[in-house]
C-alpha cells in the first residue's frame, strides 16, 4: 500500500483546494504551505488510520482539542504538489457534534505579511470560522467552501506551534 491508498488522492484534493482559492480571489502564492489534514468520522477509523500511517511518517505530537485527539506527523517523504512539498500531516479524531466526511479535509497556509485579524477583514465576505483565531497557541482563520476543502491561514507553523506547545508542557 502507498500513502495515497491511505489517505487519499491529495493531488486531486488541492487541485481542488486552489481552484476554491483562485475562485475566491486569495492569492497563497507567497505563502508556505503548510501540512494538510485528514478527518476520521469515527475513533475506530482515527486509530486505523493513525496505526496505518506509521509506515510512512514519524509522530511528532500528539494533543487533544475539543475534547478530542489530534495527531501530528513528519512524513518520511514530502508530498509534492506542483512546485510545493508539504512535509506535516495531521489526523483528526471526530469531535462531539462533528458533522463531516471521511479524508482530506483541510490544508493549512502561514501567512507572513498579514494578521490574521486583518486576514479576516480583508476576506468578510467569505464564509469564514473564527472561532480559533485568538487562540495563544495556533491561532487560526479558517475559510469554509461549500466542496468540503477547507482552508486555514495561521500566523505560525506547525513546527513553530509544536515547539511552543512542548515547552508548555
Amino acid at each position: 500500500m502507498n500513502i495515497v491508498n491511505l489517505i487519499g488522492n491529495y493531488i486531486e484534493f488541492l487541485d481542488i483546494v486552489f481552484d476554491n482559492l483562485v475562485n475566491a480571489k486569495i492569492d497563497v502564492s507567497k505563502y508556505d504551505l503548510d501540512h494538510i489534514a485528514y478527518r476520521a468520522v469515527t475513533l475506530e477509523s482515527y486509530q486505523e488510520t493513525s496505526n496505518k500511517l506509521l509506515s510512512y511518517a514519524k509522530i511528532v505530537h500528539q494533543k487533544i482539542i475539543r475534547n478530542r485527539p489530534v495527531d501530528i506527523y513528519l512524513l518520511n517523504e514530502s508530498l509534492v504538489y506542483k512546485d510545493r512539498e508539504v512535509d506535516y500531516f495531521e489526523v483528526l479524531a471526530p469531535a462531539e457534534g462533528d458533522r463531516f466526511k471521511e479524508g482530506l479535509e483541510h490544508c493549512e497556509f502561514v501567512l507572513t505579511d498579514i494578521g490574521l485579524h486583518d486576514f479576516a477583514i480583508k476576506y468578510n465576505h467569505l464564509r469564514l470560522n473564527l472561532d480559533s483565531i485568538d487562540r495563544e497557541i495556533g491561532s487560526e482563520v479558517g475559510v469554509l467552501f461549500e466542496n468540503g476543502a477547507n482552508v486555514k491561514f495561521k500566523n505560525q507553523t506547525m513546527k513553530q506551534i509544536i515547539d511552543l506547545e512542548k515547552r508548555l508542557m
